[in-house]
């Protein structure tokens, strides 16, 4: 009985010592794995919420480290920053985004007012149409939409003489001899009535 005890006794002690060698052995000698190192870096993103019109300053920006392959040429890195500093965004920019190209203008934006305003180009003025709800599409254009604007203009040939409509119609009556008189009649026995305009 005592040496079945001492047998459970001995084998478990040689279990655990066998494991506590084989976890050292494995820590000591296991090679640790190479470090890949990956180049970054470092682009600009907005230091806090920048409004629509705001000029870019040193203090709205804050550069933060990317994988070199997650650039995009769009971004603004720290070696662009004297082409970032003075632009003006052309949108409200959030805290945390990054500063692209597209978010930021060299023009004066005025402060305030809807965020599509930036889209119209210089020199031009957007217009309001009026519509109803049959007129849009049943409701099928919506934010972010993109469609087509179409002019439609009249052009019709005016007679300069006139100022009417071309083709000009003459109304023409031939009346009886006896009828007229001979100041009223032509020479062909003919009284012109007037020109009318083909409406």
């Amino acid at each position: 009985m005592r040496r079945g005890r001492i047998f459970i006794f001995l084998a478990l002690i040689l279990i655990i010592g066998l494991a506590v060698v084989a976890f050292v052995f494995r820590q000591t000698f296991t090679p640790e794995p190479d470090v890949v190192q990956v180049a970054t870096v470092e682009v600009y993103i907005a230091a806090q919420n920048i409004p629509q019109g705001e000029t870019i300053v040193e203090e709205l920006l804050k550069p933060v480290r990317i994988p070199q392959d997650l650039v995009v040429s769009v971004m603004f890195t720290t070696d662009q920053r004297d082409a970032i500093i003075g632009k003006i965004a052309k949108f409200p920019i959030d805290q945390g985004v990054f500063i692209s190209t597209a978010m930021v203008s060299d023009g004066d934006l005025a402060s305030g007012g809807p965020s599509w305003a930036s889209q119209i180009p210089q020199g031009m003025t957007a217009i309001s149409i009026p519509t109803t709800r049959l007129e849009s599409v049943a409701y099928g254009v919506q934010d972010g939409a993109h469609v087509n604007v179409s002019a439609c203009f009249l052009f019709v040939d005016v007679d300069p003489a006139f100022q009417t409509q071309l083709p000009n119609l003459v109304s023409v009556l031939t009346a009886a001899g006896g009828i007229l008189s001979k100041d009223d009649r032509t020479a062909e026995g003919t009284l012109t009535l007037g020109v009318f305009p083909l409406s």
